[in-house]
């Protein structure tokens, strides 16, 4: 017999089960409001009316839309209208569409700058602006005074230090070659690596050669150097060095640069440095397997100099090439310790940032016995501006680690419309929109050193000789530095720049929504960055393989941050007219299965006049009221979709495995 204990916890289970149930089939029946779709909501090219909003706004409620985001962008072959962005006229239209949204029961929210990256615009000025460092170098001999100004990289708005160090071994030990072959023959390089005059750079053919450099006396060998200038590239090889006929290689040689956007990083055109163990050689073997883009080499160099592999990667002064990096993008291998001496000496690196006056003079006496270098270290602005976007709200990027900088962007735009709109009467405007971050690299901000030094507890300052590529102290020690450089910048990416957004949108009631990803130099860690945010999301194409990954750093960030409700950018597409319930659902599909449980969907194109088939921007899917199916019919398929976000948002998410992928 069943004891009573025993009975009622199965009633309580039954019971629990029945509510549960119950609840599901309610759902399912009726989805709540947080599983209707957001709709990206562009407004191309400065056309934009009243009257094009209102029915934008009945169409989207029509097909059971819940929320837009007014994203402001260009695009080719779109007629310029007469509303410009930032205009008072604009704002007029901004506060008319959260107030239509609210009378229709449609929200509105909007991205977080003009364009849809990422978050700058006419506001902001070089020093609130991404920032990277650079460095100028004055030689001193050894035992004299030095009373002047160090030499000033011409790229330099702000100084950040000064610091000195003897000139290590074989610094300017570089040998050329007394003769060289190649084959297949390539016309003019012969003459450029040996002519002792600057020679033209060479275009190099797109298919493998094998180069033999021949010196007349044996030369210390720890970097090859290759210069392509800001021709796109990409190389595979190996060196070797060649002794009595026979080969032994060296190391492997790649070069992936093929794409030189300033999103790309500051330093996307530096020569790339490859490190081997120290060595002499006599006659030494570049064997190009694979050569692609269009190379033109600006220079080749052997040298016994120690450098650092891969300089301007660690340094976030360049980044992969793609949209979406493979796990082992910026993880390199362990390069040889250098030779004795060719290092910078860490003991010996003299900090002269209190020397410097304020006119920017320095007097200082070089101790004996070697040359010495006087680094300038300074930081520029990476130039990387917002967009796409008409010209007159292009603007700078915000410092993505400086809560200063982030506050005074928010206060430029969204600041901005919150000031014309009482609170009262906007109570349908709730979300901020960061879309995937394009905008590249940055690596220093103001007042990073004390921060550096709070967070790891060692003065940053010494280790900027590294900035030259040279090595400090030893290989492994360099490496650790620029390892914690690069941790420290995601990091306040993520505090600051998301953090302070989400900061400044809370206190006046927003929310931000935010997509925890970057597609061209993202500087971040994706799951801290989008944990920083209110709300997340991935982002998918249609007919495209992009979203395989995005989609699985939004929802791994939101099982891991507690959050709910994970979206993505739903059925991004470079076609037109073409796409339909039936053909987006396999795909819509698949995004639910990756843990996706709400759809943004793109685009919806602001249709401004009454003309057909209205403004058609070359991306997105055709979601608008000039579809021949959206309006009219497509609210069963969004219900379809809410029925399944009804019930994935209830779930609870279980692993049996945890990978990381930042």
């Amino acid at each position: 017999m069943m004891r009573p204990r025993a009975l009622a916890a199965c009633a309580a289970a039954v019971l629990s089960l029945t509510i549960c149930a119950d609840t599901q089939e309610e759902r399912f029946d009726a989805p709540p409001d947080s599983t209707k779709p957001y709709m990206y909501w562009y407004w191309l090219n400065n056309n934009v009316s009243a009257k094009g909003i209102t029915a934008d706004l009945e169409a989207m409620r029509q097909a059971g839309i819940g929320e837009a985001f007014i994203g402001h962008v260009i695009s080719e072959g779109i007629p310029e209208g007469t509303v410009p962005i930032l205009s008072p006229s604009w704002w007029q239209l901004v506060e008319f569409a959260v107030r239509e949204g609210d009378r229709i029961g449609v929200r509105v929210g909007m991205f977080n700058c003009p364009g849809w990256s990422q978050s700058g615009g006419p506001w902001m000025t070089p020093e609130q602006s991404m920032r990277y460092l650079v460095s100028a170098e004055t030689r001193v001999t050894g035992g004299t005074a030095f009373n002047g100004e160090p030499a000033r990289h011409a790229k330099a708005i702000q100084d950040v230090a000064v610091i000195a160090y003897p000139v290590p071994a074989q610094d300017s030990a570089w040998a050329r070659p007394a003769r060289v072959a190649c084959e297949p023959e390539i016309d003019s390089l012969a003459a450029h690596l040996t002519g002792a005059d600057v020679a033209p750079p060479v275009k190099l053919p797109t298919k493998p050669f094998t180069l033999d450099l021949f010196f007349d006396a044996p030369v210390p060998l720890q970097t090859l150097t290759l210069d392509f200038g800001d021709s796109p590239v990409r190389l595979s090889g190996t060196l070797a060095t060649v002794e009595d006929g026979t080969a032994r290689p060296l190391r492997d040689i790649a070069v992936y640069r093929t794409n030189l956007s300033t999103a790309m990083g500051p330093l996307v055109t530096a020569p790339f440095d490859f490190s081997v163990a120290p060595v002499t050689v006599r006659h030494l073997r570049l064997t190009v397997s694979r050569l692609e883009g269009a190379p033109v080499l600006h220079g080749l160099r052997c040298s016994g100099a120690a450098r650092i592999d891969f300089a301007a990667e660690k340094q976030l002064g360049r980044m992969y090439p793609e949209p979406v990096p493979p796990v082992d993008a910026f993880l390199w291998p362990r390069q040889p310790e250098p030779a004795p001496g060719t290092a910078v000496e860490a003991a010996r690196i003299v900090d002269l940032t209190a020397r410097v006056t304020k006119d920017g003079t320095l007097a200082w006496q070089a101790p004996a016995g070697r040359d010495w270098i006087i680094a300038r270290i300074g930081m520029a602005s990476t130039g990387v501006m917002c967009g796409p976007t008409p010209p007159q709200a292009r603007g700078l990027e915000c410092d993505k680690m400086s809560r200063a900088a982030v506050a005074a962007h928010f206060d430029g735009m969204i600041g901005e419309f919150v000031r014309r709109i009482p609170a009262d009467a906007r109570r349908g405007f709730q979300h901020i929109t960061l879309d995937s971050y394009e905008v590249g690299p940055q690596n220093w901000t103001d007042g990073m050193r004390d921060t550096f030094h709070d967070a790891y507890g060692y003065d940053p300052t010494p280790w900027l000789a590294c900035l030259s590529g040279r090595i400090v102290a030893s290989r492994e020690q360099t490496d650790r530095f620029l390892w914690d450089w690069r941790r420290l910048v995601a990091d306040l990416v993520a505090r600051n720049y998301v953090g302070g957004l989400k900061a400044a949108a809370n206190r006046h009631g927003l929310r931000t929504w935010l997509e925890n990803y970057g597609h061209w130099g993202f500087p971040g860690e994706s799951l801290q960055y989008g944990g920083a945010s209110d709300d997340i999301g991935g982002e998918y194409w249609l007919w495209s393989s992009l979203g395989d990954v995005e989609c699985r750093l939004a929802t791994s960030c939101a099982h891991t941050y507690g959050k709910r409700v994970v979206s993505a950018e739903a059925f991004t597409s470079g076609k037109n007219f073409v796409q339909t319930p039936a053909n987006m659902k396999t795909r819509g599909d698949w995004c639910m299965t990756q843990g996706i449980n709400h759809f943004v969907l793109h685009v919806y194109t602001h249709q401004p006049y009454e003309a057909q088939p209205g403004l058609v921007p070359w991306f997105g899917a055709d979601f608008n009221r000039n579809s021949t199916w959206f309006a009219a019919y497509g609210k069963g398929w969004t219900d379809y979709l809410r029925r399944c976000c009804a019930l994935l948002q209830t779930g609870t998410h279980a692993a049996d495995v945890a990978y990381f992928f930042g």
